[in-house]
């Protein structure tokens, strides 16, 4: 919006604002840090760029299909489907907890490399 090239938070809020919907989007500065990892996607400015866009959208996609699993699993009666979302609930943690350790390697690499 500025010229930077990234969007922060006001003018991402801005952008969804604008956005034509039935129901308009009010983005708050906790959301924004929720989809922002805390600030983690955003660079030294507090803003984020286009990849950085595509990893908070996945974010956003992970933790709603965690919570539409989630629904589906306390509302299900019938045992297969329940067996199946468990199974899928579980590959999830596990797929969570392969990404926390890559993520930690990657950040350990980044340091190594700063040191050189």
């Amino acid at each position: 919006e500025d010229g930077s090239g990234g969007l922060d938070f006001e003018e991402f809020k801005q952008k969804i604002k604008d956005l034509p919907l039935a129901t308009p989007i009010h983005l708050l500065k906790d959301d924004f840090d929720s989809i922002t990892n805390g600030g983690e996607l955003l660079n030294e400015q507090g803003e984020f760029s286009g990849n950085q866009f595509q990893l908070m959208m996945r974010g956003e996609l992970l933790r709603y299909s965690q919570r539409q699993m989630s629904f589906a699993l306390a509302e299900t009666t019938n045992k297969e489907s329940r067996a199946i979302l468990l199974m899928l609930k579980l590959m999830e943690t596990v797929l969570s907890g392969i990404q926390t350790k890559v993520g930690l390697v990657e950040k350990r690499t980044q340091h190594m490399d700063e040191d050189q």
